[in-house]
């Protein structure tokens, strides 16, 4: 798993949705948790859940979905994808996330994921009010020769 920091994938105009990573000293996934209401309050980052906000680690890496796995992992996510189905026939909005396939695997000892560092600060539009932001940075880094200017030739 490409691990992000926290603090560095979150959107200043609402919440967003990221894998939580727990890891041991060595960088191995112990528990990968989805939250969907991640958002920042002041200085804390918060998850809002049913129960309450639970304030997060800034620092700790989180899913931005990429993820190298080698082939041995399909045969094991096709048959929990097919018991999540089973199981969430009738239920339309369920969302079969990564991060109950890989704690599903880890739980199981099925394997042993290590998560990377990504690269630096995240940026993407999760929300319209985000668009200029976005436009901004990808210019700073255009002007600062780190990126393309004609991405397409």
């Amino acid at each position: 798993m490409v691990g992000y920091k926290l603090k560095d994938v979150l959107s200043e105009n609402g919440t967003v949705s990221r894998g939580y990573a727990e890891t041991d000293s060595a960088g191995q996934l112990i528990q990968l948790t989805e939250l969907t209401k991640i958002i920042k309050k002041g200085e804390a980052i918060v998850s809002i859940e049913p129960d309450g906000a639970r304030t997060l680690n800034p620092e700790a890496p989180v899913s931005m979905n990429c993820w190298g796995f080698l082939p041995e992992a399909f045969p094991v996510a096709e048959k929990m994808f097919t018991e999540f189905l089973d199981k969430n026939f009738s239920n339309a909005s369920s969302e079969y996330y990564i991060a109950l396939l890989v704690t599903g695997m880890i739980q199981q000892n099925l394997g042993t994921i290590h998560v990377i560092q990504g690269g630096n600060k995240w940026f993407g539009v999760t929300y319209k009010e985000d668009r200029q932001l976005v436009q901004n940075q990808i210019q700073s880094l255009v002007d600062e020769g780190q990126y393309p200017a004609e991405l397409w030739k």
